[in-house]
């Protein structure tokens, strides 16, 4: 049985190794044309001794490898799939009030392909802080695995902010946060003074079945409140932005 070397980078169509000599090998598409090993023990030695990418190589058998590669001839040598711009999500920014402005910034974070949006579009929507007075940007975490996609708001509010206009802006967007800690908290970054000066940042954490508050990192020692507005309070005194 003949065997061949494969470099699979997880792109939809693998590279096949060419030995040229002892100092370079080429990858090709046509697994016809790559070196021929006659075990796979002796492929294994030639990756361990001589390629640098022995993690993304692996030894597969020629006649499937063929049969594969005849297969995407077939259907026209496809290279990879990409999104067309969409028609109804990309437009620009023609003056519409802030809660669209925020509708449309949290659509464009959910897009699995940002590419769907076209840049001339994308960079005529304001940012969020220049919209509102207390929200300040939208801010995405993956998990672990890199499966998933987390989004919430970072706030902010001047020493001489008003709750009422604090409180309208955060009950637009507490449903669309999916960011959480381990206690179910939504975690809203607070953008403040300390952040650009010491980078000593906290977050505004509300239980949304609770409805407990809290000031902090997430740990024991975090500043609890009895009610949102006593927290608003210390942002205004302690974590405010202007």
């Amino acid at each position: 049985m003949s065997y061949i070397i494969e470099h699979d980078f997880d792109q939809s169509t693998p590279y096949y190794v060419r030995v040229v000599d002892e100092r370079n090998f080429e990858e090709t598409y046509n697994p016809n044309f790559a070196t021929v090993f006659t075990s796979k023990k002796d492929a294994k030695e030639w990756i361990n001794t001589y390629s640098s990418m022995k993690d993304y190589s692996k030894v597969v058998e020629l006649q499937s490898a063929a049969q594969k590669y005849k297969v995407w001839c077939e259907k026209g040598m496809v290279r990879r799939k990409l999104n067309c711009i969409d028609q109804v999500k990309s437009r620009p920014y023609k003056g519409e009030n802030y809660e669209q402005v925020i509708d449309w910034w949290v659509n464009y974070h959910k897009l699995v392909d940002e590419r769907k949006i076209k840049y001339d579009h994308y960079k005529t929507w304001p940012n969020l802080y220049e919209v509102t007075q207390h929200l300040h940007d939208i801010e995405c975490y993956h998990s672990h695995e890199y499966n998933q996609k987390f989004m919430t708001f970072s706030i902010y509010t001047k020493s001489t902010g008003k709750f009422d206009d604090f409180k309208a802006e955060l009950d637009l967007v507490l449903e669309k946060i999916t960011y959480k800690d381990d206690e179910g908290y939504l975690i809203l970054p607070i953008f403040d003074h300390f952040i650009s000066e010491h980078g000593n940042n906290v977050s505004l954490l509300i239980h949304p079945e609770t409805e407990k508050i809290k000031i902090g990192k997430g740990y024991s020692w975090d500043r609890n409140f009895n009610s949102l507005e006593s927290a608003f309070e210390y942002m205004k005194k302690e974590r405010y932005y202007d």
